[in-house]
């Protein structure tokens, strides 16, 4: 036993141990470093751990930005109209997602990404993702989840738009694969463009519209004053030079009587709306078609030559007169449509052994044809308020091949503030007559070439207006 541990309590000498030991500073740093050590841990891991978390989260919402704002550039303003999604708009954002933030990246854990289309046509999306801890695992914090929302909407500043739609006659055309004229086509596009505009901009935000339609011609007859047109203006048209008469054939079917077999039966198959067709000219405005498919026809005729017989024709023009008398046996239906002046009705005759007698009767007969001289003819056209559609054709001009030293004493179709002197044709307007304009020598189906010579002909030369080649726009 030492000698410390056998004195007692009052001992002087174990009180001045006592004593010293109790004010001894010497062992107290361990027991604080010690004691410090599990909140130093907590607040270092925590740093890192968070940190990290932060990260993740920064470069997470950048993935989730990019994939909705790719997502919504790809669904375009289309689906405003159509109500229809493609496919590709998701391919598109979860694309630009993978690529801003890979799987695993960071060490993260259990990454998902969602998109919604919203009721605005705006696309949100939700981004999460699992951030494992390293050294708060120690205090029973495995992972930290990480959540990022986004989303993304087509919106513009105020806007002005200017359409410049082609109206010239060649829009009446149906390209191929089409259903409908090109002008048509054209109006469905600017009504679906608007619509999409309209329904993608804000609620502040002011768009404004202008439309400039484009075609060979201007209609501003309406502007113009009296004598600020010509009096007489000179065409490339036609005039009547007599007819001819050449020997042909007439056929007629004549004398049908039913000799055999029951009545045909007429039914009314089904009934549909008629369609609207746009007019095509100044003298076509339009009107309702029946144009839906038939059935087809599944009608046969069995057709027998029973007799045939001949006489002499005296005419005029003398020759021979031919009665041939057939049966004709009729099986099967088929389908015509009517228009009842609100509905399109769809009608058919049914056969099944239906049996009739008719005579095919042949004789000579005059054909007789119009001849016409093509030539420039010079006509009056005082009258041309009520005898034309308002469109003209310009001032005088010349071929010009310097367009930095224009003669504008010679063009003044370019001299735009130039005031017509009247009796000064060259100085006026001319109406435009397109009706009565002819391509001389240039048939309808591509044959044959312009000649500046008159051209006498029975033949029928390509007129434009008829082809839709020379349309009188709406007026200025």
């Amino acid at each position: 036993m030492s000698r410390l541990a056998a004195l007692p309590d009052n001992d002087p000498a174990r009180r001045g141990f006592l004593h010293r030991l109790l004010h001894d500073r010497a062992g107290n740093t361990l027991a604080l470093v010690a004691a410090a050590t599990v909140p130093i841990l907590g607040m270092v891991g925590g740093g890192i751990d968070m940190g990290r978390s932060y990260l993740s989260q920064s470069r997470l919402q950048q993935a989730c930005d990019s994939g909705v704002l790719a997502a919504r550039k790809k669904l375009g303003s289309a689906v405003v109209v159509t109500g229809e999604v493609p496919d590709t708009v998701e391919a598109a954002g979860n694309k630009f997602f993978n690529i801003n933030f890979r799987d695993g990246s960071y060490g993260t854990e259990s990454r998902d990404f969602v998109m919604t289309l919203e009721d605005d046509n705006s696309i949100s999306g939700v981004a999460t993702v699992d951030v494992p801890t390293t050294i708060m695992k120690v205090f029973g914090f495995d992972e930290v989840p990480v959540q990022v929302h986004c989303e993304a909407t087509l919106n513009f500043s105020n806007t002005d738009v200017m359409m410049v739609l082609d109206t010239t006659g060649s829009m009446r055309q149906t390209n191929s694969g089409d259903s409908q004229p090109r002008i048509e086509v054209l109006k469905d596009v600017v009504r679906s463009f608007h619509a999409q505009l309209e329904g993608s901009k804000g609620p502040a935000t002011r768009i404004r519209y202008g439309f400039v339609p484009y075609s060979t011609n201007v209609h501003v007859g309406n502007l113009l004053e009296d004598d600020w047109v010509v009096d007489r203006w000179t065409y490339q048209s036609r005039q009547a030079a007599g007819t001819s008469s050449t020997p042909g054939i007439a056929e007629s079917y004549e004398n049908f009587v039913h000799t055999g077999g029951p009545d045909a039966i007429y039914a009314t198959e089904s009934t549909y709306a008629p369609t609207w067709r746009s007019g095509t000219s100044e003298t076509d405005g339009g009107g309702y078609e029946c144009n839906a498919p038939l059935p087809a026809s599944t009608l046969v005729d069995d057709t027998t030559l029973l007799s045939s017989a001949t006489e002499p024709f005296v005419g005029p023009p003398a020759g021979t007169k031919t009665t041939e008398h057939y049966r004709r046996v009729r099986n099967g239906t088929y389908y015509w449509v009517e228009f009842t002046g609100t509905r399109c009705q769809v009608r058919s005759a049914r056969f099944d052994g239906y049996v009739e007698e008719y005579d095919k009767i042949t004789m000579p007969r005059w054909e007789d044809t119009q001849s016409y001289l093509y030539l420039p003819i010079n006509r009056d056209v005082t009258n041309w308020r009520n005898e034309s559609s308002g469109c003209i054709e310009e001032r005088a001009t010349y071929e010009i091949s310097d367009y930095s030293n224009v003669d504008f004493d010679r063009a003044l179709d370019l001299d735009i503030d130039r005031v017509p002197v009247a009796g000064q044709p060259d100085t006026q307007w001319r109406p435009m007559y397109p009706a009565i304009i002819f391509e001389r020598s240039m048939r309808a189906d591509g044959g044959g070439s312009f000649v500046l010579l008159p051209v006498a002909s029975s033949e029928t030369f390509l007129a434009p207006y008829w082809v839709g080649l020379a349309a009188c726009p709406t007026s200025a």
